[in-house]
């Protein structure tokens, strides 16, 4: 005897792991039609900015928590940033020129930032003053961040 398949029905009282990809990157990336659990947004800005308000602190938290320091979600570049997302400029050096970024992000940050600073100073030795302070700009490094001569001592490591 055939057996009757039911229809998995979406919960209204949270988001559908659709709904969160769209909210943090834009995009309902595997959406597939038919699976509730997978749907996004779709044309429905009303319930994506609602959706976005509902949830702001917890994917901000999220994002934070998922090692994402100088960087937000989609949805904070669309509905909360004081201005648009400028994809030509890394998006940690936007933020910073916005004011977003407080203390302890930028701590979060240093060892990143030193990791490329290491980086870019071997591209100096290869390429020049031009092309190292591309590199810096390129990976989000603030042209005012003291370079690796000066942390050496702070880090451990040898300049």
């Amino acid at each position: 005897m055939p057996r009757r398949r039911r229809l998995v029905k979406g919960r209204r009282d949270r988001l559908t792991n659709g709904q969160r990809l769209e909210l943090l990157t834009g995009h309902a990336w595997f959406a597939c039609p038919g699976v509730p659990e997978e749907a996004g947004f779709g044309d429905d800005e009303t319930a994506r900015r609602a959706a976005w308000e509902a949830y702001r602190e917890q994917l901000l938290v999220e994002s934070e928590a998922e090692g994402q320091a100088g960087r937000r979600p989609w949805g904070w570049w669309r509905y909360d940033a004081p201005e648009p997302r400028d994809k030509h400029r890394h998006e940690t050096l936007q933020l910073l020129a916005l004011g977003e970024i407080g203390t302890a992000e930028r701590e979060a940050l240093k060892p990143t930032w030193l990791l490329y600073e290491r980086q870019a100073s071997e591209v100096r030795k290869v390429y020049g003053e031009a092309a190292y302070w591309e590199q810096r700009r390129h990976y989000g490094i603030p042209d005012t961040w003291r370079p690796l001569s000066e942390l050496a001592g702070e880090y451990g490591i040898a300049p």
